[in-house]
């Protein structure tokens, strides 16, 4: 499969200085480090990672909210952070505090051509539909999957803020396209794409390397290519962020030929990933 690490001679903060100018990756909050490292540590108990998250009242507010937000579907509310641990799991739990960090990381410069609560918008349905196709074709995937589709696109802002006027034009061209490849176009302006530089971002950020190599291969959804299935899966996803159009119809004819899913399950598919987005986007941001 594709490994990002293989060509990976240097510190991801100096390639990324030599992509992007004056950009430096802001850190995650040292709270948001600790949870994370808690939450990989096997001999950590339940309680230790309750206290962790406690400690920073954004995040503890943060995790509430998303944990009680549709795109996780509980069936009653949950009203305190170790009630919250218990029932995501790990796994979910690391994919919401990694949201979180990431969220707050990102440029919000309204100025840019990538509006922000848009971009949540698309990165919270993407990630519906992949975790929904999870659950059906590797179900023990739905975690990987659903991060992938969240954080996939994470550089975009980064390349709108400082890329500036030469990344309006190339993201122009790409919306005008019927059914164009913004990495394409990208790699075409700059020599690299929005992949690449989310895979450095993702180094710096300490993520798992199969998150990190997710990031660099999401656009690598052929069956043959030997990603991994959460890979193939948050990479088919993207074809469904449009409500319409050619995206939209290449996303249902890879459901039907290739997972032989009948049009009512894809038809649910994409109303829970509408119904999810828009509270998932604002529990984030």
């Amino acid at each position: 499969m594709f490994n990002f690490f293989k060509r990976r001679p240097k510190d991801p903060r100096d390639e990324l200085r030599g992509l992007l100018g004056e950009y430096e990756v802001v850190h995650f909050p040292s709270t948001v480090m600790s949870v994370l490292s808690t939450l990989r540590d096997p001999d950590s108990t339940t309680a230790e990672i309750a206290e962790k998250i406690e400690v920073d009242p954004g995040l503890h507010v943060q995790v509430l909210r998303i944990t009680n937000s549709a795109a996780y579907g509980l069936s009653s509310k949950v009203s305190s952070i170790r009630h919250a641990v218990t029932l995501l799991g790990r796994a979910r739990l690391e994919s919401l505090v990694l949201s979180h960090g990431v969220a707050r990381s990102l440029p919000s410069d309204g100025s840019s051509c990538i509006d922000i609560t848009q971009f949540w918008i698309n990165a919270a349905r993407r990630a519906s539909l992949t975790r929904f196709l999870a659950q059906r074709l590797h179900p023990a995937t739905q975690a990987e999957s659903f991060t992938l589709g969240l954080l996939q696109n994470m550089a975009l802002p980064v390349l709108a803020q400082f890329k500036k006027d030469a990344y309006s034009k190339v993201y122009e061209n790409y919306v005008q396209q019927e059914n164009g490849r913004l990495d394409l176009l990208e790699q075409e302006a700059f020599g690299y794409d929005h992949a690449g530089v989310g895979a450095l971002m993702s180094e710096v950020w300490s993520f798992p390397d199969n998150l990190t190599n997710g990031i660099a291969g999401h656009h690598d959804w052929d069956a043959k290519s030997g990603v991994t299935p959460a890979v193939r899966l948050a990479s088919l996803a993207r074809f469904g962020d449009e409500c319409d159009g050619d995206g939209l119809a290449l996303f249902c004819q890879i459901c039907q030929s290739e997972f032989a899913m009948e049009d009512g399950i894809i038809d649910e598919a994409l109303a829970q990933a509408d119904k999810d987005a828009e509270g998932f986007a604002e529990s984030v941001m």
